[in-house]
């Protein structure tokens, strides 16, 4: 049967906001897709985007494999408070570079604890160059995902980021 997307909710941004949240999410698709175009005003070159839902604040687990400059790494953690959703571009990256963020989030609406996976990739021209990631996400918490709130670690995000939420109708 055909996947179909549907745009649920987006926003462009014109201020710089220390979060982006994504509230009264139906619960009438499948799965949720959120594409983020974005770039924060920290001092490094990247931000990592940490990810809540619903407010839960505990619980949340990922594995993050990640190659940089031409090396491999991975990193975990099991009892965080939020997501570390990859790396976006930051303050001293390239001028007017952002970082790409796509998380899928399936049967979301099930009773089961949330499952995600997120792949991302940010930009710059500096010696240790594009970081590109992707991550399994679980989070202990068997209520319907209703919100979803992003802020970048440390700082703001920039006017001009972009955030799309999709839902996925298998049928």
């Amino acid at each position: 049967m055909p996947l179909t997307y549907q745009l649920i909710n987006s926003t462009s941004l014109s201020t710089t906001p220390a979060s982006v949240t994504f509230s009264a999410i139906p619960a009438t698709y499948d799965d949720l897709v959120v594409h983020i175009s974005a770039r924060a005003n920290n001092s490094a070159l990247r931000a990592l985007v940490k990810t809540t839902i619903n407010s839960v604040t505990s619980g949340y687990s990922y594995t993050w494999v990640y190659g940089l400059s031409g090396s491999a790494g991975s990193a975990r953690d099991s009892a965080a408070a939020y997501w570390d959703a990859s790396d976006i571009s930051a303050n001293t990256a390239t001028s007017d570079t952002f970082g790409t963020l796509e998380l899928y989030f399936p049967k979301y609406t099930g009773s089961q604890n949330k499952l995600g996976s997120t792949f991302g990739a940010s930009e710059t021209n500096a010696a240790n160059g594009v970081l590109v990631g992707a991550q399994a996400l679980l989070v202990s918490s068997t209520a319907v995902i209703s919100s979803l709130k992003f802020e970048p670690n440390g700082g703001s995000f920039l006017s001009g980021s972009t955030f799309w939420l999709y839902g996925i109708k298998n049928s």
